[in-house]
């Protein structure tokens, strides 16, 4: 938060916020077999959970994303 204050004597606050947000990359353009795609009661967990900050961790983000883009992901 800044605080200034203008030659009237008036205090103006200006909120700062500073947002990171994480979305797994497969979402503007999901696969069938995507959480956020299908959205049935099994998956809307999953999808609150993997395709936002834990997409990383999601074996759907790997195959897809990391394995298409030549990078190896282990087993």
């Amino acid at each position: 938060m800044l605080i200034k204050q203008t030659t009237g004597g008036k205090v103006l606050l200006q909120l700062t916020t500073i947002t990171t947000k994480k979305i797994c990359p497969l979402v503007q353009e999901p696969s069938g077999d995507c959480y956020c795609s299908k959205l049935g009661s099994q998956d809307i967990e999953k999808a609150v959970y993997y395709c936002n900050k834990n997409f990383e961790t999601c074996d759907i983000y790997k195959i897809k994303f990391i394995t298409h883009k030549g990078v190896s992901i282990g087993n």
